[in-house]
């Protein structure tokens, strides 16, 4: 039987041998959403990146079974000289991977999460179902989440979601709420201006960051907006 120094050797060579991997590599690189202004970041910002909007910007991952792998300065001129390819032609096409390995998933926020947890919405929130039908039913249609199947690296799928545009064109625009690296959150203009839900946007987001999201999952501590022709705002 190994022990663990020899099981952490079979992982790491394990790894390696599917990073090493052209044809793998190359249809399992992922696009993912993270911030630049998160000191956690700054290793995974050496490698390519570009940036979307205010303090988020777009990197790369090389999806494996269990984890993910960013791809760094490091990694980038490692396969340079591996592989002697232009890495723009490696990088080509990736949201077409990425649906293709994580398709969207998109809906009020607490059935939608509910169905991919595989759970009813009343035992995600530990409470009866009568309760919530009664009081809590009506206003989920109110907050629209945005991620992906797997509920990982999902925040990326704002981007390119077209139930997204459609919505923020359905409501006269929608905020955008950068809930974590793994999904975003919406809110119709209709709604918010009626409710006054947004007015202090980037201090509930803060404060929700800063109490309920790991650091190295916070995508952004600032409020974003999307409007009717799809164009993906920073709210000053």
């Amino acid at each position: 039987m190994a022990n663990d120094n020899e099981k952490n050797t079979l992982t790491q060579d394990y790894v390696k041998g599917l990073i090493t991997d052209y044809d793998f590599v190359r249809s399992h690189i992922i696009t993912a959403l993270i911030s630049k202004e998160r000191k956690e970041n700054e290793e995974r910002l050496t490698g390519p990146h570009t940036t979307v909007c205010g303090d988020i910007v777009m990197g790369y991952r090389i999806l494996l079974e269990k984890s993910s792998v960013y791809i760094t300065d490091q990694l980038d001129r490692f396969y340079e000289n591996l592989w002697g390819r232009d890495k723009t032609y490696l990088l080509y096409g990736q949201a077409e991977i990425n649906t293709a390995l994580m398709p969207e998933a998109f809906g009020p926020m607490l059935p939608t999460i509910a169905k991919l947890e595989n759970k009813e919405v009343w035992e995600m929130l530990h409470i009866s179902e009568a309760l919530y039908k009664e009081f809590l039913e009506e206003a989920e249609s109110d907050i629209m989440v945005v991620t992906n199947s797997l509920m990982t690296y999902g925040a990326i799928k704002v981007l390119y979601s077209q139930n997204v545009k459609d919505f923020a064109k359905e409501h006269g625009g929608c905020y955008v709420i950068p809930s974590s690296i793994h999904e975003c959150l919406l809110i119709g203009k209709d709604h918010a201006d009626e409710t006054g839900c947004m007015t202090d946007g980037d201090e509930m987001i803060r404060e929700v960051n800063r109490r309920e999201v790991r650091p190295e999952e916070v995508l952004s501590d600032h409020l974003f907006f999307m409007d009717e022709n799809g164009n993906l705002l920073f709210v000053k």
